[in-house]
């Protein structure tokens, strides 16, 4: 008896961890989806009017902020969802975070010769390297000029890298998630995906948008 009751517990915990893992994995591949579909849309709004959109300064309104930005630090805010033309965009349940290049953003920008400023890291064991640029940024090894991030549960709690995303301005972190708080960087869930400049460069060749904003 003991023994089938102790075979039926077992099996109910496989069930129960499988699915969560079902769950999950689901939600990471939605979110995944959406942040595909945002950088899309920002890229067309680029080819279409020479510039970035600013941040959004609430995630409700989904609107740009009307004041240029002239820093890292105020042109870092949520996705202006509206502005691109899309629905409220979340992943996993929170509003999907964005950061631009001011020069990229700025009304009068010439696209063509704007330095993007966002780097990407990853890591090797205790070591962060750069995925995407370096600092400084070149257009040798060009950073990018936009950045997404849908944070993941650990938002506010996860370990240093997950914290550094946090308050994150220009450097950001992705690497595969985790829940061992003492490896290298912590627990760690948050999405990261960025525009890369030589896509965004291939794809406003065919256009105006290089020669300004509009």
């Amino acid at each position: 008896m003991l023994v089938l009751l102790t075979m039926l517990l077992l099996s109910v915990a496989a069930v129960f961890v499988g699915s969560f893992r079902s769950n999950a994995a689901a939600r990471e591949g939605q979110a995944l989806q959406v942040m595909g579909e945002a950088r899309e849309a920002l890229t067309g709004y680029a080819v279409l009017h020479g510039r970035l959109p600013r941040p959004s300064a609430t995630p409700t309104s989904g609107l740009e902020n009307p004041t240029p930005c002239a820093s890292e630090q105020q042109c870092t805010g949520f996705l202006p969802w509206a502005t691109l033309g899309l629905p409220p965009m979340y992943a996993r349940g929170k509003p999907l975070r964005y950061s631009v290049t001011p020069a990229f953003a700025a009304p009068t920008t010439v696209m063509r010769y704007a330095l993007p400023t966002k780097t990407i890291s990853s890591r090797q064991g205790e070591r962060l390297v750069y995925m995407q640029g370096s600092v400084p940024c070149t257009l040798v090894v060009p950073c990018s000029p936009a950045v997404i991030v849908a944070s993941g549960k650990y938002q506010g709690a996860g370990g240093s890298d997950q914290q550094a995303n946090d308050v994150a301005v220009a450097h950001f972190i992705q690497r595969p998630a985790s829940d061992r708080e003492l490896e290298a960087g912590g627990a760690f869930d948050d999405l990261v995906t960025w525009l890369p400049y030589e896509r965004l460069m291939r794809r406003a060749s065919n256009t105006s948008a290089l020669e300004g904003s509009r």
